[in-house]
């Protein structure tokens, strides 16, 4: 009989303990999938700045060698600019998707994206600020201040080849069909390049954030992000990830450059397959 209860505390000691771990690992991807979704919210962002700085450029006849990224302005939008009073450079451009929204590279927006800068995009120097006024992208709405700052910039036999910091301060995101937000901060160097006809952008650096759950993490780069201008997603890098309480990171792994939604994060005990927004 004692034999029979000892068993029967064990097999509940031990459904207990998976339990536990198996939520315990749950809560360990909060952070990688809140950090997934700021950075590749951002990636679009960029991919609308540099797409529409290009187009109103090339229209005034101001930056010729963006031309290639132009073809990519997204006319769904209303947009109002504003030059240099010498009418040397574009110094305002607000993009208004309205309230209702629309859709460009698989991403549908509202709200406004305001641009302001002190030179041309593409010149080494100059100072590009983003403001998100009312925005959303997909189902969550973002808040925050985003600066860019041209730090390099080569072309040379056919080579275009630009490297800018770029730095997103307390931005605030929340998913518009539940009530949690999550808090993300990001400083890092971005390079743009063009491969196989398409431009594709690298990113290395440093985040960190506070998830919806209330931990703060941070992450380091382990092999540059690369993004390119025609996919939503992260489509290879990986990314350290420690979280507030703990010691091992967590890695994240975005894939061998294929354009799609999978990766891979693994913890100290396990490998989880997971699909990216």
């Amino acid at each position: 009989m004692k034999k029979a209860s000892f068993r029967l505390f064990f097999k509940v000691l031990f459904g207990s303990v998976i339990f536990i771990s198996c939520t315990k690992e749950e809560s360990d991807l909060t952070s990688a999938h809140n950090n997934n979704i700021a950075d590749a919210a951002f990636n679009h962002i960029n991919s609308v700045i540099d797409a529409e700085l290009a187009f109103f450029e090339n229209q005034f006849d101001i930056n010729k060698i963006n031309s290639f990224i132009s073809k990519e302005h997204d006319s769904c939008s209303d947009i109002t600019l504003s030059l240099s009073s010498d009418s040397s450079y574009i110094d305002s451009l607000l993009i208004d998707y309205g309230e209702k929204g629309c859709k460009w590279k698989e991403r549908t927006k509202t709200g406004k994206i305001l641009i302001t800068q002190n030179g041309k995009r593409n010149h080494v120097g100059t100072q590009t600020k983003i403001e998100l006024i009312n925005f959303t992208i997909d189902n969550y709405s973002i808040k925050a201040t985003q600066t860019i700052e041209r730090t390099e910039l080569e072309i040379n036999s056919g080579k275009w080849i630009c490297t800018d910091h770029v730095e997103v301060i307390d931005a605030i995101i929340n998913n518009i069909n539940q009530t949690n937000e999550f808090r993300w901060n990001s400083d890092r160097i971005r390079q743009g390049s063009i491969i196989n006809d398409e431009l594709v952008f690298c990113v290395e650096g440093n985040m960190n954030g506070i998830n919806s759950k209330g931990k703060k993490y941070t992450t380091t780069t382990k092999t540059p992000l690369k993004f390119k201008l025609n996919c939503p997603r992260i489509i290879s890098g990986k990314l350290n990830l420690y979280e507030e309480s703990g010691i091992n990171p967590k890695t994240i792994d975005y894939g061998d450059g294929t354009c799609d939604s999978k990766a891979t994060i693994s913890t100290e005990y396990n490998e989880h397959k997971v699909s990216l927004w």
